[in-house]
């Protein structure tokens, strides 16, 4: 949760607005799930109505989620969650305007970080100092886990086979799947909070002028996978993509890798 913040006593008709907002969505999951806390932390943000806030108010609240390290592109996608929720506002009559169209969009980072060359992926995880940073960097890079993930396991979603690792997770649309994990990182739980972790990566990649987040970290395992000449079915099961789709679109960011999505 980027926000750590206390909320503000329920408003009937603040809570009415979003529960007619969230039925309008068609899809349920993670989708649903980021809808209700992007309604959820505004709200505490704001302290007051949602429906009397102003422009002033999305901006001062991105960049708070700015100053607690937040990603650019984690921002543009709060940013579209809650003008969508005030676009609703405006077409149910409760507002006249939507105050998030005037915001512009934060500058996400490039496209070309997200597919960096496996050795310099690995040397810039080396190089971070701060041990805890650098040992959930490098736990993320070599799992493709989505954060949420990988703070959902316990000792207990550990097992070893063949004298391999693996941990079972449940990821988006509470699919199942077991990843394969490297000895190092074997029983690795993580007790601090995922805002923490966020924090952790944006100050460490501050030494290479980047912004880093969690979820790159899986771009670039996906990617590197990819690179090595690993199956695109077999990628697409360590990463838990619901459509393998989702996976070939790493492959066509590396046209050397074109031929891997041919592979059955």
């Amino acid at each position: 949760m980027p926000l750590a913040l206390e909320l503000v006593p329920a408003v009937d008709d603040d809570q009415r607005l979003v529960d007619e907002w969230l039925a309008t969505f068609t899809r349920s999951g993670h989708s649903l799930r980021q809808c209700k806390s992007v309604a959820r932390w505004f709200r505490a943000w704001l302290g007051r109505r949602i429906t009397s806030a102003t422009t002033q108010d999305v901006v001062g609240w991105l960049t708070a989620l700015e100053n607690r390290g937040v990603s650019a592109a984690s921002r543009n996608t709060y940013q579209g969650k809650l003008g969508s929720l005030l676009s609703f506002a405006v077409k149910t009559g409760r507002m006249q305007h939507n105050p998030a169209e005037m915001v512009q969009r934060a500058i996400a980072t490039p496209k070309e970080l997200r597919f960096i060359e496996p050795e310099v992926a690995r040397e810039r995880i080396a190089g971070i100092r701060h041990e805890e940073t650098r040992v959930l960097a490098d736990f993320l890079y070599v799992t493709g886990l989505r954060i949420s993930e990988a703070w959902s396991i316990t000792w207990a979603s550990y097992k070893c086979e063949d004298k391999q690792w693996y941990v079972t997770v449940t990821g988006k649309g509470g699919r199942t799947r077991t990843v394969w994990v490297p000895d190092r990182h074997a029983y690795r739980t993580f007790k601090y909070s995922q805002d923490r972790a966020r924090r952790l990566l944006h100050k460490a990649s501050a030494l290479y002028d980047d912004d880093w987040w969690p979820h790159l970290l899986r771009h670039w395992c996906c990617s590197h996978r990819l690179a090595a000449g690993e199956p695109i079915t077999d990628t697409q099961k360590q990463m838990g993509h619901g459509d393998i789709r989702t996976t070939a679109s790493y492959v066509i960011a590396q046209p050397k890798r074109m031929d891997l999505m041919e592979e059955k």
